[in-house]
């Protein structure tokens, strides 16, 4: 099914509020890489092993191409919008999850949310702020756009 523009920026929202209740109510100190897969009115959503923990900026295309890729061998089929969620840590140790979104037909979105963590080392987060569809910022190196190539075998 395709989705309008306003469809799939609700979906980025509802993405970034689940993301966002899972850190307030837990007590993580990491964030693998996690998949949204959404279906009409279901989501799935799918972590990482735990050896992907903490991967590298520059291995992250590949790392979400290829968990497509195994998302495929489980049975699952290509969604009517994905997502792709990690941390990353910039150069001063500024910490972000950044939840990339994409759709089959091309659409792209993005949202930063800002973590700083708690005394016990907890990630919590501070603000967040999203590029809806369309966008040229979101567009441009979308991981959910890699992790949608390996479930379609591109």
């Amino acid at each position: 099914m395709l989705l309008s523009d306003h469809d799939f920026n609700e979906e980025l929202d509802a993405v970034v509020e689940t993301t966002i209740r899972i850190l307030r109510e837990g007590e993580q100190e990491e964030y693998s890489p996690v998949a949204f897969l959404a279906n009409g009115e279901d989501f799935d959503i799918m972590t990482l092993d735990d050896e992907e923990e903490d991967p590298p900026e520059g291995e992250m295309p590949r790392l979400a191409r290829e968990f497509g890729e195994h998302l495929v061998a489980e049975g699952h089929e290509t969604p009517d919008c994905a997502f792709f969620a990690h941390l990353s840590k910039a150069e001063d140790g500024h910490e972000s999850i950044i939840v990339h979104g994409a759709t089959p037909d091309g659409k792209a979105n993005v949202a930063y949310l800002n973590v700083q963590r708690d005394p016990k080392g907890n990630l919590r987060v501070a603000s967040s702020k999203a590029w809806h569809s369309p966008s040229p910022i979101a567009a441009t190196g979308n991981l959910a756009t890699e992790l949608l190539a390996g479930l379609k075998g591109n």
